[in-house]
Order: C-alpha cells, then structure tokens, then sequence
C-alpha cells in the first residue's frame, strides 16, 4: 500500500504539443524545465523510491493564478511526464483513474498532487464511487421512456 503526497510551488504550466524539425520530435525548452523541476520537486518530497506497481490513482489541485482557460487534460499530462521522469511510476499508462480540481490562488499558486496505488482506501473508494455513479446513469437511461 504506497501514497505518496507532495505540495508544490509555483503556477503550474500545462503539456505542450511535441514539436518536430528535419524529421525529429522534440519538446519545448520551457516544457522541458518544467518537466525537470517537478520532477526534482518529487525527488525532494519522497526522495529516491522504487517506481510504484500496478494501477494508480492521481489526485492533484491545481492552485493557479489566474482563471485563464486551460486544457485540464495537459496539466495532468505535464505531471504524469514528470512523475515518469522521477521514477515515482515507470509509465504514465498505470494511471487509471485522475480526478482534477482546479482552483484560483492569485496569491499563492501550486499544485497538491497525490499518488494512491490500488490498494489504498482511497483507491478502492474512488472506485467504487465512480462504479456507483457509473450504474445510476445507466439504469436512470434504461427507465426513460
């Protein structure tokens, strides 16, 4: 049973678009940094452990300065990638379930991210709530007539 939790410091940039020249992909240099801070952020916070196994779940706030638009989805790219790069999990695709908030801090912006592996409570719980609600909608479009 692993959770791991951090809070971390700074407005959080989301995943940009894989770049390509002369046949090469590559990513931005700002992404890049971007990537390598939370991953040093995480390294700080849990130190050198063994990649996490199996299903996991991430929760994450995201505490942002402004209320600017932004792709939910590419926040929680951009910390999957660096978790990766931290050796918190070995491949983003042991995420199954990442419910995100997202929040405006003008003073304070951050992100509060956590990491439950599947045999957590909070795991088993997340789960089983979506599995409830999963089932209400469904038998709530059977009855209607």
């Amino acid at each position: 049973m692993t959770i791991l939790t951090a809070v971390i410091d700074g407005n959080p940039l989301p995943a940009q678009r894989t770049r390509s020249a002369r046949g090469r992909h590559y990513n931005t240099d700002t992404y890049d940094t971007e990537l390598n801070r939370l991953a040093a952020e995480f390294r700080m916070a849990w130190g050198v452990i063994e990649p996490l196994q199996g299903d996991v779940m991430m929760r994450v706030v995201w505490y942002r300065q402004t209320n600017h638009p932004v792709d939910i989805d590419n926040l929680g790219k951009a910390l999957q990638d660096a978790a990766v790069r931290a050796g918190v999990m070995g491949d983003d695709r042991q995420i199954k379930a990442a419910p995100p908030l997202l929040e405006v801090d003008r003073n304070n912006p951050r992100l509060v991210v956590g990491f439950y592996t599947a045999d957590t409570a909070e795991y088993k719980e997340y789960r089983r709530r979506q599995l409830l609600w999963a089932m209400t909608i469904r038998n709530a479009v059977i009855q209607e007539p």
